[in-house]
This record gives structure tokens, sequence and C-alpha cells, in this order.
């Protein structure tokens, strides 16, 4: 029996961090994101390991637009709603990453 390996990777920049505190402890990581990414694709290409990529839909916001309204989430676990969840709509943390997207297709 051959074995089956499944890579599925989740693409949020700053989407995927909770709060004004964890937004600006992860900024290293946001700075470095495009080149993580172009370095994760090549070496999956490199080794001819597929994968699958999810990419939260405000990732595909084109500059200039309007992305749609935000519904503010509230954790049971959190004292209030995550007012840091109210990015600038032209921050690349949060939006426009056609770069990010058009490297993932290009793999």
């Amino acid at each position: 029996m051959t074995g089956i390996f499944i890579l599925s990777l989740d693409t949020e920049i700053a989407w995927g961090t909770y709060g004004a505190r964890d937004i600006a402890r992860q900024r290293a990581n946001f700075d470095n994101y495009r080149d993580l990414v172009r370095r994760l694709i090549d070496l999956l290409d490199d080794t001819a390991i597929p994968a699958t990529w999810a990419v939260v839909g405000h990732l595909f916001v084109a500059p200039g637009d309007q992305p749609p309204p935000l519904i503010a989430p509230h954790y049971s676990w959190a004292a209030a709603p995550d007012s840091a969840r109210a990015p600038d709509p032209a921050h690349p943390d949060w939006y426009h990453a056609p770069d990010v997207i058009a490297m993932i297709r290009a793999a």
C-alpha cells in the first residue's frame, strides 16, 4: 500500500492574529511574509511536493477597491470584540495580496 501525504496551508497574513498586541508581536512575520511564501513554494517545487492553499478572501481585494464590510468577531474567550480587526483598507497585511496569490497559482 502506498502512503498519502497531504499538505494544506492557510494564507492569512494579519487575518490570522487576534488583538493589537498579537499584531504588533507578529510584525516581523508580516514584513517577511512574501519572501517566506516564495521560499516555501520554491522548496515545494524543488521537492515535487504538492500543496493545497486556502487564502483569506480579503487578500483578493484589488488595490483601490473597497473591501466588503467586516463583521467583528467576538469569541467567548475574549473580553470584547477585536477592535484591531478594523484595518486600513490599503494595508498590505490585510488586503491586496495579488502577488502572493499569483505566486501560489504559478507554483
